[in-house]
């Protein structure tokens, strides 16, 4: 209704044995509340996040702390540097089962940011096109 500016819509039930419609009237002081709310979350969530996108790198950064005590500072990535978190240098895990790096740098892969789902370094790749 706040969109197409109407003052009231139908609300709809529909099934096989019954159909109910309900007029729902606009209730201005509600939309001027939740527009308000909304404005807010915009400017302090949505807005910082898509031109930062620090949550996406905050959740990678956690992934990559959550990384076993057994594989730390083991040979990581293809440039064979040890595990160090503090190197400042962000890291995407591989998803391929034998992978013998498990975690790849950012800048060794060539990539920005680490892509959404699953992801496989370059060796993984092979091998799975090789199947």
């Amino acid at each position: 209704m706040y969109v197409f500016k109407n003052t009231l819509c139908h609300f709809v039930v529909w099934t096989n044995k019954a159909c109910i419609i309900s007029v729902v009237n606009k209730d201005q002081i509600f939309i001027d509340n939740m527009v308000k709310k909304l404005e807010v979350f915009w400017i302090n969530h949505c807005l910082p996040e898509l031109l930062t996108q620090r949550q996406r790198k905050d959740e990678t950064i956690a992934q990559a702390a959550s990384v076993s005590t057994s594989e730390d500072n083991g040979i990581f990535c293809y440039c064979q540097k040890t595990w160090n978190t503090d190197d400042g240098d962000d890291m995407i895990g591989c998803d391929g089962a034998d992978c013998k790096f498990k975690w790849v740098h950012l800048t060794c892969a060539k990539i920005k940011r680490p892509p959404k789902g699953t992801w496989y370094c370059k060796d993984c790749k092979r091998r799975k096109c090789k199947k």
